[in-house]
Formats: structure tokens, C-alpha cells, sequence
């Protein structure tokens, strides 16, 4: 791909997650049409994400469970499709073998992390869904890792014997310290302060705030405060969105991706089948892209906002007459159905 081509898929992706407005009668793009090979990723990516998430939380028995099948499907890609995307079958093979080798230096069973000086080797990477875990230390004021096991608690010196005190047993006993057991730690740990109660006025101050930061393109600030947010509220789905928009905006679409695709489920919403469109189409996976502004139209016929961005894939497919005039007859649909007209994709149809 050439840099031209680099540049143009890159201002793509931010026009498409910025786009708003259309109504239209709901059809299908593919009517019928499988494609084994976008299944195929969409699975793999699937058990990836949920390895991520089983590794973030301490679970290695399952994280290793999950690397291992995505393993299987993505050699598979490897082997069949080695230049799909770039070659990231390749990237994602090299990626979960590591995560294994790595796992299999911690116990089964157990979310305990090795020490280097008793492997020798480095820590597991984090997965690619760290900014979604509960409790995530902040980037500058990073904390050791959530599976440190907490310190042990000294036992208390044994209770007199009945019947009154030994003095001898008193002196023999005096200045002994009681060795704690290794199987009560974790009933004698202290428990976990209480989790404050969130203030929904203090959690829209951050996300509105955080928008500005994103249209101002102070991503790192913008992704520091959408952390904090999900700290106190990790269910809030502004705050992952927005995340996985400046993601996307660093052109990191691996992740943006992950983000996106752990909120799919039955109650996909419209935000996030455009912003699922948009990085996609910065990721070069046309494919996935027209899915899901199908599946939008179908859930929002009267929304202009998927044609927009099927007018901007169509001239990224396809830059002859053909794509031009595909892309033509989705933006003026979308201007009658109400969408702003878009100077820049005018002029790129030729309308000016």
C-alpha cells in the first residue's frame, strides 16, 4: 500500500467516526453472501479477546485455554491467507505463542505472576484490553501488579492454657513470634475498602471534557481521564467508546477493534456499529465495514450517517468510475434524507 494510500485511509477513519444524520428503507448490501474468511478472524479475534480478558484477571487456566484456540485458527489464517491484512495473521500468531510461553511460567490454576528472578524471562505483555480492566493503575502513578499476593498477617501468639496461666510456659514462650500458616493468609488478609459510590455528575463532567480533548487531538489527556472514568464506572459505555475512537485516531486499530467488538452482543446500538465501521475501514477490512453499515441501515433506516460512510468506503474500494458513482448515489441520498453536505467528499465526487 502506498503512502498516498496510507494517508488517504487514515483521513477516512477519522471523517467516518466524526460523521452525524440520514432516514432510508432498510436492505441488505450481501443478501446471502458468506464470507468464510471474515468468520474465520471474526472468531479468532473473538477467543483473543476473551484471553485478554481471563489474563487480566488473574485466570490463567482459562487465558490459556482461549490463546490456545485462537492459536489453532490463526495458523490456519497463516497458512491460508498469509497476506490478509497486512499479514496480521502473522502478527497474531507470534502474539498468542508468546502469551502461552510466558503463561506457562506461572502455576495452573492460580493468577500468580512469577518473579524475573526465578524465570529469568519477562512478564507477560498486558492484553490488548488493559484500558477496560477494573482498578488499572494510572500511567504515572503505576502500581505493582494486581496479582501480588498480599502480605501475610502475623499470627497472634497462642491463648493462655485453661486453668490459669504457666509461668514457666510464660518465659519459654516470651519473646516467640508464631509463624503464620501459608493456608490462612487469605482469611486473615484484611478485606478491600468499599469502592466509593459514583457521582454521575462528576463521571458526564469527565466525558464531556474528554470530548473536547478528542476534537482538540490531545489524545493521551483524553485517554488519562476516559481511564479514570472507567476506574470508578468500568461498565460506562461513552467512556469505552470514546477510548476506542482515540484508539483509532493513533492508528491503533488492533485495539480500537478489541474494544469495540467486547461491546458487541444483542444490543448493539448505532454508535457503535459506525465507529465499528470506521475502524475497520482504517484497518483495510472493506468487508467488515460493509457488514456492519448494513446491519446499521437495518436498525436505523432513517439515520443518514451509514450511507456517509458507505459513500467514503466506496471511494476507498474502488478509486475508478465505477466506485465514484456508487459513492455519488450514497451521499445524495443521505443529503435528502438530511446529512450535512460534505465539502471535502464533493469535491472527491467530482460535484464542484
Amino acid at each position: 500500500m502506498s503512502m498516498r494510500q496510507q494517508a488517504f485511509l487514515r483521513r477516512l477513519a477519522l471523517g467516518l467516526l466524526l460523521l452525524a444524520g440520514l432516514p432510508a428503507e432498510a436492505f441488505s448490501l450481501f443478501p446471502g453472501r458468506k464470507d468464510e474468511v471474515a468468520t474465520h478472524l471474526r472468531r479468532a479475534d473473538a477467543l483473543l479477546a476473551r484471553a485478554d480478558a481471563a489474563y487480566e484477571a488473574g485466570e490463567t487456566d482459562v487465558a490459556r485455554r482461549f490463546y490456545g484456540e485462537a492459536l489453532k485458527r490463526y495458523e490456519v489464517l497463516q497458512e491460508s491467507q498469509p497476506d490478509l491484512h497486512e499479514g496480521l495473521p502473522r502478527f497474531r500468531v507470534d502474539y498468542c505463542r508468546e502469551q502461552l510461553a510466558n503463561l506457562d511460567q506461572m502455576p495452573a490454576g492460580t493468577g500468580t505472576e512469577p518473579a524475573p528472578a526465578e524465570t529469568g524471562k519477562r512478564a507477560p505483555r498486558r492484553g490488548l484490553q488493559q484500558f477496560f480492566r477494573r482498578d488499572r493503575p494510572s500511567e504515572t502513578n503505576a502500581a505493582p501488579s494486581t496479582w501480588v499476593t498480599p502480605e501475610p498477617v502475623r499470627a497472634a501468639p497462642p491463648a493462655p492454657p485453661p486453668g490459669g496461666s504457666d509461668p514457666a510456659a510464660s518465659a519459654a514462650n516470651a519473646g516467640q513470634v508464631a509463624t503464620p500458616v501459608r493456608d490462612t493468609v487469605a482469611d486473615t488478609a484484611e478485606a478491600e475498602p468499599a469502592r466509593e459510590p459514583v457521582d454521575p455528575a462528576v463521571i458526564a463532567a469527565d466525558l464531556r471534557e474528554a470530548r473536547v480533548l478528542l476534537e482538540d487531538e490531545q489524545l493521551a489527556d483524553a485517554t488519562r481521564l476516559l481511564v479514570g472514568v472507567l476506574r470508578a464506572d468500568p461498565g460506562n459505555r461513552s467512556a469505552r467508546l470514546m477510548i476506542a475512537f482515540a484508539r483509532a485516531r493513533q492508528g491503533r486499530h488492533d485495539e480500537a477493534l478489541v474494544a469495540l467488538e467486547d461491546l458487541r452482543g444483542q444490543n448493539e446500538d448505532l454508535p457503535l456499529l459506525l465507529a465499528l465501521s470506521a475502524v475497520y475501514c482504517g484497518a483495510g477490512r472493506f468487508f467488515d465495514a460493509m457488514l456492519v453499515l448494513d446491519k446499521a441501515i437495518k436498525l436505523a433506516p432513517a439515520d443518514p450517517r451509514a450511507y456517509l460512510n458507505l459513500s467514503w468506503l466506496h471511494l476507498a474500494m474502488n478509486e475508478g468510475e465505477t466506485g465514484r458513482r456508487d459513492a455519488e448515489a450514497y451521499y445524495r441520498r443521505a443529503v435528502r434524507l438530511g446529512a450535512r453536505r460534505d465539502r471535502a467528499l464533493e469535491v472527491k465526487l467530482g460535484l464542484e
